[in-house]
């Protein structure tokens, strides 16, 4: 028993599809549990052998960076490099 093309064709497509849906599907599932685990390891190497009184603070810091929220450091305290004169004064 032969096919013809056109059936064939309707075949193929019919199981590709779903085949390739699957496979997307998994490889995005793969990436974010890697994703996952390299931010539970990081947070774990941070919070090891630190004071129980920082974790939270440590947990808090990890957590904005790895949301990648903006962080609003504190300016820093240099003093200028340069002399101001009277023009840039006023």
């Amino acid at each position: 028993m032969t096919l013809p093309l056109e059936s064939l064709a309707v075949v193929l497509t019919t199981l590709a599809v779903p085949t390739a849906m699957a496979i997307r599907h998994w490889f995005h599932y793969r990436t974010t549990v890697a994703k996952e685990a390299a931010k539970s390891a990081r947070l774990h190497t941070a919070i090891n052998g630190t004071d129980p009184n920082l974790r939270s603070e440590i947990i808090r810091a990890c957590s904005t960076m790895e949301s990648g929220a903006p962080v609003m450091l504190p300016p820093l305290e240099t003093p200028c490099d340069h002399e101001v004169t009277s023009t840039e004064t006023s």
